[in-house]
C-alpha cells in the first residue's frame, strides 16, 4: 500500500524538511499564481531560479526556497498529491493554508506527527514550544542535533500559524482554523487514496486537519458535492463519497 502512495506523492520516511523552512505559504501561492497546473518541475526551476519569480535576493535562497518547496509540494504533475492541489487550490478561497497544509504533511511525516498535539490542544490556550518539542523527541527528532531539534519545532509551529492553527509571536495560542469545501474535499480525498472509504473517511487524520465539527464537515462536503467535486450520500447514518472519474489518479 505504501508503495502505491509513493507513486501518488505521498512520503513516510521522516526527514528534516523543517531544519530550513516552514511551508512558506505566501511562497506557495505567489508560485501559484504565476505557474499553470500542468507545468513540469524542469520548467518551474528555471522560472524560480533561473527568472526569480518568488522575487528571493540571492541564487543560494531562490535554490533553497526551490527545494523547499518541492519537498513539501512535489511540483510533479504526475504526482496526484501535487495534481490534485491544484485542482483544489484554483477553486478554494481562504481555505487555501489548509490546502497547503494537507499536502505539506502527508509528504513530511514529521509535520503530521506533530498533528498529535496541536489539533487536541485547546482552542484560546497557550502550547507551550517544549511540549511539542519533547513529544517529537520520542518519536523522530532524537537523530537530529539539539540545534536542529529546536530550529525544526519552531519552524514546525510557524507551519501551523501559517495554516490558521495557532496564533501569536513567541508566545503560540491555539486558534480555530477554517475550513471550506475545497479543503474538506481534498481531506476527504488524501483519505481516499489512503483505502478509507464510508464512515472511515470521517474518522480520517486528514479530515481532523480541517479542524471543524462533523456537521459541519458534512455540510462542506454537501457544498463539495454540490461543485462536483466528490459525490455525496448520507442516509441513515451511513455515508457514501466517491469522486469522479477526472479526480482520479492522473488528474491534470
Amino acid at each position: 500500500m505504501q508503495s502505491n502512495l509513493y507513486q501518488l506523492g505521498f512520503v513516510f520516511e521522516p526527514a528534516a524538511i523543517h531544519n530550513k523552512r516552514t511551508i512558506s505559504i505566501p511562497d506557495v501561492e505567489l508560485l501559484f499564481q504565476l505557474t499553470t497546473p500542468a507545468l513540469t518541475y524542469g520548467k518551474i526551476r528555471e522560472l524560480v531560479v533561473e527568472d526569480n519569480i518568488l522575487a528571493k535576493h540571492t541564487h543560494s535562497a531562490r535554490q533553497g526556497i526551490l527545494r523547499s518547496l518541492r519537498e513539501f509540494y512535489g511540483l510533479d504533475p504526475n504526482l496526484v498529491l501535487y495534481s490534485s492541489l491544484r485542482f483544489f487550490w484554483q477553486y478554494a478561497d481562504y481555505d487555501r493554508p489548509l490546502l497547503a497544509l494537507l499536502c505539506a504533511a502527508a509528504r513530511d511525516p514529521i509535520l503530521q506527527q506533530s498533528s498529535n498535539i496541536i489539533l487536541p490542544w485547546p482552542k484560546n490556550t497557550p502550547l507551550p514550544k517544549t511540549t511539542l518539542e519533547k513529544y517529537l523527541q520520542g518519536k523522530h527528532l532524537q537523530i537530529y542535533s539539539p540545534n536542529v531539534q529546536a530550529r525544526m519545532v519552531r519552524n514546525i509551529m510557524a507551519s501551523w500559524k501559517q495554516a490558521g492553527h495557532l496564533t501569536g509571536y513567541r508566545s503560540k495560542i491555539r486558534t480555530q482554523a477554517m475550513p471550506g469545501p475545497a479543503s474538506t474535499a481534498y481531506a476527504f480525498y488524501l483519505g481516499y487514496l489512503s483505502g478509507l472509504r464510508g464512515n472511515r473517511l470521517f474518522e480520517s487524520q486528514w479530515i481532523q486537519f480541517l479542524d471543524a465539527s462533523t456537521a459541519q464537515i458534512h455540510n462542506y462536503a454537501f457544498a463539495a458535492a454540490k461543485r462536483g467535486w466528490l459525490k455525496y450520500k448520507h442516509a441513515g447514518g451511513i455515508v457514501d463519497i466517491s469522486f469522479p472519474i477526472s479526480l482520479q489518479p492522473g488528474i491534470r
